[in-house]
């Protein structure tokens, strides 16, 4: 890639394919901002109750509700209402749809959420890329530098003839 890199002047330099590379990281991007609208849609969408209804009434639900938001621990909950330990979870985890009717679904329809490593990955890649054409100008600087001094050393030590 390094034969990409063109000078425009002395000592700066840039890449030839800038416009593509800008265009590139505006896309990945775009995409990132899409995939999260869309996985934040399909949270909304998807419904809570799902699978098969529970045999529990509207009165009972609201009791273990009830119960559970006093602090009442699921055991006693069992207890206290009658229901089974599984129904009273599911009872509960359809709340913020953790029941695992709810997360079946969400497994099966639901788009896998953007990656962030991947998004930061690219990220780091791209600030490296950007930093190249002026560490390559930094380089190029000091190894002039270098070859003028070394030059001088040939008189200094007179070792012969300089070029």
């Amino acid at each position: 890639m390094a034969h990409d890199l063109i000078e425009i002047s002395p000592g700066t330099w840039r890449w030839e394919t800038d416009h593509l590379l800008a265009d590139y990281n505006k896309l990945v991007d775009e995409n990132h901002r899409l995939a999260s609208e869309n996985y934040r849609l399909w949270c909304k969408i998807l419904p809570g109750d799902i699978g098969r209804p529970l045999a529990a009434s509207e009165a009972r639900h609201a009791q273990v509700l009830k119960l559970r938001k006093e602090g009442t621990p699921l055991r006693l909950i069992v207890d206290e209402t009658g229901l089974g330990l599984q129904t009273v979870r599911t009872i509960l985890g359809r709340q913020n749809r953790t029941d695992r009717a709810s997360v079946k679904r969400r497994r099966k329809h639901m788009p896998e959420p953007p990656d962030k490593f991947k998004l930061a990955s690219h990220k780091a890649n791209k600030r490296t890329f950007e930093a190249l054409p002026r560490q390559v100008a930094k380089h190029l600087e000091v190894g002039a530098e270098l070859i003028t001094e070394a030059k001088g050393l040939g008189k200094v030590l007179g070792c012969g003839t300089d070029n």
